[in-house]
């Protein structure tokens, strides 16, 4: 399974008139923040660097610098 490029996903959002930090709410998921903290821990172990860097590079999109 091949994970979609960030263009494609600007795609889709445009698609479904929404904005890109739409397509990651997920409203029926409710964790509390030390869940949320042990599951990134866990998924940031797992990722080799290529993909750590393109997490960093999607959380820059979602939550730019102010």
């Amino acid at each position: 399974m091949q994970n979609p490029s960030f263009n494609v996903l600007t795609k889709i959002a445009c698609g479904l008139g929404v904005g890109l930090p739409e397509l990651f709410r997920f409203k029926h998921e409710a964790f509390d923040r030390k869940e949320i903290e042990g599951r990134i821990r866990a998924m940031k172990k797992a990722l080799p660097g290529d993909a750590f860097r393109q997490v960093f590079l999607l959380l820059r999109v979602l939550f730019p610098a102010r």
